[in-house]
């Protein structure tokens, strides 16, 4: 933090790019990192608590030591302010068949910049099951914060390469994420997402809640997608959408 600090871009309008990789010992899987900051004042401030968060998430696991060997970090400054709000979104059609194509665009606003819309296409999956299917189009926080509210527990990593995957599962500032979701119980099991349960095997699983390997959903995702842009995402809408059969 100190060294980026001492050059001028680090204040004011700048934007900072990161690239981080964490060599890991016993035969661990690297954590890899990347995102960008952007802020009115200091990205660098989000950069070095990222990274001192991705330090204490390792070395305060409750499995084992474990040693960081080495940390490639790549830094690149801007001079601009890459943020922007996602202000619309508007689409092609609310009534769709498993298999079809939704085409939706996104308006963003960005800071000091002319208004920028970007053209996406979400595949419904084949066989999805007719009903409703809330979108959910937004930044990394707004869908993480989402996803969060469907949960009946704490997920908890179950070892040190669940840990790796899940830090390197980390949501993107600098993506428009796209989440598929709908009311009815799933479930997580050994970081495993089943989706619409039955309940006689939603019994069955629920004896395993004691190992925290379990954690019950009160909705479930049915996919995900993200696309890059170049701008510090900010801003979330729904979309209902109603599938039914052909």
């Amino acid at each position: 933090m100190n060294g980026v600090q001492s050059l001028d871009s680090a204040y004011g309008e700048g934007s900072i790019q990161l690239g981080a990789e964490f060599y890991l010992g016993g035969g661990l899987s690297p954590v890899r990192f990347d995102n960008l900051f952007a802020s009115a004042n200091q990205a660098i401030i989000g950069l070095s608590t990222t990274l001192a968060s991705i330090f204490g998430f390792l070395y305060d696991n409750s499995f084992e030591p474990i040693e960081v060997r080495e940390v490639a970090v790549k830094i690149r400054l801007r001079d601009d302010r890459k943020m922007a709000r996602i202000s619309r979104v508007w689409y092609d059609r609310a009534e769709v068949h498993p298999g079809d194509t939704v085409h939706v665009s996104v308006a963003l606003q960005p800071y000091r910049e002319a208004e920028v819309i970007e053209r996406l296409a979400v595949r419904i999956p084949p066989g999805l099951a007719p009903g409703p299917l809330t979108l959910l189009i937004g930044d990394a926080n707004a869908v993480s914060q989402e996803e969060a509210s469907f949960i009946h527990g704490t997920i908890r990593p179950r070892d040190l390469e669940h840990l790796v995957r899940l830090l390197n599962s980390i949501r993107r500032s600098d993506r428009i994420y796209m989440q598929a979701s709908r009311q009815g119980e799933g479930a997580l099991l050994g970081g495993e997402v089943l989706p619409a349960l039955p309940p006689s095997m939603m019994r069955i699983l629920s004896s395993e809640q004691s190992s925290g390997d379990f954690v019950r959903l009160k909705r479930t995702v049915i996919f995900e997608e993200a696309k890059a842009v170049d701008y510090v995402v900010s801003g979330s809408h729904k979309i209902e959408l109603d599938v039914r059969n052909r």
